[in-house]
């Protein structure tokens, strides 16, 4: 008999999350929205949370949403790698955006921690929808497996998304070829 496994992965992802919000200088970054969209704004209560990152959402008054997705790991122990990792994401980001409609607009970002908001960040604009692994009753339904009867609806919306950002992957790759260089 195997014995139970007693720890619990999302339980330990809780607590840098919670610190990682508890260092976001959350006015700061209201303010720095707000001057981007010549409105105030105001952050809901609604996080999201991975391994990785911490996703917020703010609101304007005119009810249009932005998110600000903040690196969770460890931002007091800076590193260059993370930066070089944020900035890439940056420019992925922005360079399919002028290709395609399918990824959010940059509106503002820090790579690292040195700055009034007290966290790297980036500030984009907010796509309504689930993920795939948030639909369909979320990880407690489905353990983070696409149920059979979606999956070929699914990977055939997968691929031919793919398909049409070949061209535009094949010059972000390129660029970040170049940039490692």
């Amino acid at each position: 008999m195997k014995p139970p496994i007693t720890w619990n992965l999302l339980e330990a992802c809780r607590r840098p999350a919670e610190e990682c919000l508890a260092r976001t200088n959350w006015h700061e970054l209201c303010l720095r929205a707000s001057r981007h969209n010549d409105q105030e704004c105001v952050v809901l209560e609604q996080v999201a949370t991975g391994l990785n990152h911490v996703v917020r959402l703010l609101e304007f008054q005119d009810c249009t949403r932005w998110v600000v997705r903040i690196p969770i790991a460890h931002v007091e122990k800076e590193h260059p790698a993370r930066s070089f990792g944020l900035r890439a994401e940056v420019d992925i980001l922005s360079l399919l955006g002028e290709k395609t409609s399918i990824v959010p607009r940059i509106f503002d970002y820090e790579l690292t921690a040195e700055n009034p908001v007290g966290v790297p960040f980036i500030l984009m604009e907010f796509l309504p929808g689930d993920t795939a692994m948030d639909s369909l009753g979320g990880w407690e339904s489905h353990l983070g497996a696409i149920p059979h009867t979606y999956r070929y609806g699914f990977y055939s919306s997968v691929a031919k998304m793919q398909v049409g950002l070949t061209i535009t992957s094949h010059y972000a790759s390129s660029l970040l070829t170049s940039a490692c260089r």
